[in-house]
């Protein structure tokens, strides 16, 4: 599974609540509502447990988290930057 079907997989299933909306890769997921400030920290500790890294409050912006698109784009960047360092 890649990390965009991921992260698409978490929300579905641990933050959506009631009828599963259409979530797609492009979805605007907190200016459609459904992501609240709770489940926003909520998928900031799973992110940072499930690829093992530590998302940093400056990061926490529509550009990184504002659909599963950018997510995984931000969750890319974090990993290969860990790779990159000695």
């Amino acid at each position: 599974m890649n990390i965009e079907d991921t992260i698409m997989r978490f929300i579905h299933e641990k933050l959506v609540s009631g009828p599963r909306p259409d979530v797609t890769a492009t979805t605007d997921l907190v200016g459609s509502g459904m992501l609240d400030s709770t489940a926003m920290m909520e998928l900031v500790v799973w992110i940072e447990e499930h690829f093992s890294f530590q998302v940093a409050v400056d990061d926490l912006v529509p550009e990184n988290f504002g659909s599963v698109r950018n997510l995984r784009a931000y969750v890319e960047k974090n990993l290969n930057g860990r790779m990159a360092q000695p």
